[in-house]
Order: C-alpha cells, then sequence, then structure tokens
C-alpha cells in the first residue's frame, strides 16, 4: 500500500484488516463466503465495530450460515490438496 493511501486512512481514522483485499493470502472465495450476510448489512451504517458485529452475530450462528461455512470450507480442503499434488506429485521430493 503506497504512503499516500496510508495517510489517508489514517487521516480518516480507517482500521485496516490483517489483509487487504487484493492479497493472495486470503483467496477470493473468501470474499462470497457469506452472500446472506452481505445482503443483510446491504444499506445498514454502523456507529461501532460492537453494533456491527451484534448486528451479525446472530447471523453467524445461524444454521444455514453454519451449513455454508462447513460447504466452504470442504471445497476449499479439496483445492488445497489438488495444488499440494500440482506443486509436489506423489513420489517425487524436491
Amino acid at each position: 500500500m503506497s504512503a499516500e493511501t496510508t495517510r489517508f486512512l489514517e487521516g480518516q481514522k480507517i482500521e485496516l484488516t490483517g489483509y487487504l483485499p487484493y492479497s493472495p493470502a486470503l483467496a477470493s472465495n473468501d470474499f462470497y463466503l457469506f452472500p446472506s450476510i452481505k445482503n443483510k448489512l446491504r444499506g445498514q451504517r454502523f456507529s461501532s465495530r460492537k453494533e456491527a458485529v451484534d448486528f451479525v452475530r446472530p447471523s453467524l450462528a445461524a444454521p444455514a450460515c453454519v451449513d455454508e461455512v462447513r460447504v466452504r470450507v470442504s471445497k476449499r480442503k479439496v483445492r488445497v490438496s489438488k495444488m499440494k499434488e500440482e506443486v509436489e506429485p506423489e513420489g517425487t521430493r524436491y
């Protein structure tokens, strides 16, 4: 991130997250993990982080959300397994 961007964000008192949206450490799939929550948040305004968390927390505990997480984690495990196989085919040592 550029120094100019950093100064702007600090001036606006915007707290940075651990990962930037374009970080390869965070799969783009993660941005679409909770579409139902994203839709629920649309148009909402919060005056604090706590208010936002209190608003979202019940949705995260909902059975539909829990099921969605299970499916995504399962699919991710398959993708990671395939990537490992591509990087180091079975029987190959580097």
